[in-house]
């Protein structure tokens, strides 16, 4: 979403991957053909299956971390495109374990309001109490 693959969003891995998603809402119908994805390096046992759930249905599909993928979706208009971890490494992740996604690239679709997080090393930290004020 940011065109950077050296970034990441990552799920919090408290109950591990599994069934853990990030989504991404439309203000109007699109059709998600031609979606890419690139499933990143999340904490525990890699990511190994998605499942990919727009207005359509749902196609369950192997990934690959690391790798720039197509994503294979039920044909149509949607409204929404959820990406959720369907498996790790062949076995269930247990606590600990994350889902990454370093990259999601949906056609005709830009991100209107990117969220830029400061660099590496800077001092500007947000925690869940600052959110909080």
């Amino acid at each position: 979403m940011d065109g950077d693959p050296f970034t990441a969003w990552q799920s919090d891995g408290a109950r591990g991957a599994e069934g853990e998603w990030l989504e991404v809402r439309c203000l109007a119908p699109l059709d998600p053909a031609g979606a890419q994805i690139t499933v990143g390096d999340g904490a525990g046992p890699a990511t190994s299956r998605i499942v990919v759930t727009t207005d359509q249905g749902s196609v369950d599909q192997p990934v690959t971390p690391g790798r720039r993928q197509n994503l294979q979706v039920a044909p149509g208009p949607t409204m929404s495109l959820r990406v959720a971890a369907s498996a790790t490494g062949g076995t269930t992740s247990g606590p600990g374990g994350a889902f990454a996604v370093s990259e999601l690239a949906i056609p005709r679709v830009a991100v209107g309001h990117p969220l830029v997080t400061p660099g590496v090393g800077s001092a500007a930290y947000l925690t869940a109490a600052d959110g909080a004020r």
